[in-house]
């Protein structure tokens, strides 16, 4: 009888730690239907129109007091966004008027970017990823700006390129996330997607979760809906708490160049050479800190 129930106690052990170490998908995905209601509030909430498949970047921009071409936004160096006479100009910048924005001179620090190597977005479901790139830029709302007004702080937009080693950013942003900064609201991050044609979607298409991807999955990835994949990585689990902006993480940069990114340290040295002062998210608030270019 002891036997047995030493039998039994084992075999309960052993479900038990299956249980606990069966894989569980590590980001939420959220759902279309969620997605679609989250958009409806954001509209009520801030005056902005947030129509999948119409609504553009370009409007977004608008909204922040910037009427400028979110093409040229995403293709522009970080050099040039950042400095207020290069970023106004008509023939290398955004076409911005210094003055005029908004009764408001264009200053140092409205505009931060920088570009970088971007391993967690390559396609880890194949055998030889395409190298992943991102481009992030801070928009501080144009003061009497329709987001400022609205209680928007600034506008965080990260484009996403997947581009061959020796073209970095060669190709254009295969999907665009964005953040609403609006600390006296609510959930004090918001958070907007958009299509490699620039209008707005519902999900960001990642491998984030290759384990779970399906053998017959219609993308590379799978969808990860406001807000719910948002705030998943950005420290809110289940929407529990109010979301953060996270960290620039290059511990995972130089991680990834001993396995699927080795060619990198053996290219050419702007690809190779480590940046400083561009990897907190104090550099997106504070102008004092510039952030460095690390690709053309």
């Amino acid at each position: 009888m002891r036997r047995e129930t030493r039998r039994c106690a084992l075999a309960a052990l052993v479900i038990a730690l299956m249980a606990c170490t069966a894989h569980t998908q590590t980001v939420t995905p959220g759902s279309e239907a969620k997605a679609r209601d989250y958009y409806v509030r954001i509209s009520n909430e801030f005056g902005f129109d947030a129509r999948t498949d119409v609504t553009t970047l370009d409007n977004l921009l608008d909204f922040a007091g910037y009427p400028a071409s979110a093409a040229k936004l995403e293709a522009l160096d970080s050099a040039i966004l950042m400095d207020p006479a290069r970023a106004s100009s008509p023939n290398e910048g955004l076409g911005l008027q210094a003055g005029g924005l908004s009764g408001a001179t264009l200053r140092a620090g409205d505009i931060l970017a920088i570009r970088y190597f971007a391993p967690k977005i390559a396609n880890v479901n194949v055998a030889t990823p395409t190298p992943g790139w991102r481009k992030l830029v801070r928009l501080r709302a144009r003061p009497d700006s329709r987001a400022a007004r609205a209680g928007i702080e600034s506008i965080i937009i990260l484009f996403n390129f997947l581009s061959p080693l020796q073209q970095p950013f060669s190709t254009g942003s295969v999907n665009t996330q964005v953040m609403l900064h609006a600390p006296s609201h609510k959930d004090r991050l918001y958070w907007l997607d958009f299509k490699a044609d620039r209008t707005l979607g519902l999900a960001l298409n990642a491998t984030f979760d290759a384990a779970d991807l399906p053998s017959n999955a219609t993308g590379p990835g799978l969808n990860y809906f406001v807000p719910d994949g948002c705030n998943d990585c950005h420290a809110s689990p289940g929407n529990l708490r109010q979301p953060i902006v996270n960290y620039l993480d290059t511990d995972h940069w130089f991680d990834r160049l001993d396995d699927d990114f080795a060619a990198l340290k053996a290219g050419p040295p702007r690809l190779r050479r480590r940046e400083h002062g561009c990897v907190s998210t104090h550099n997106l608030t504070n102008a004092s800190h510039q952030s460095a270019e690390p690709c053309p």
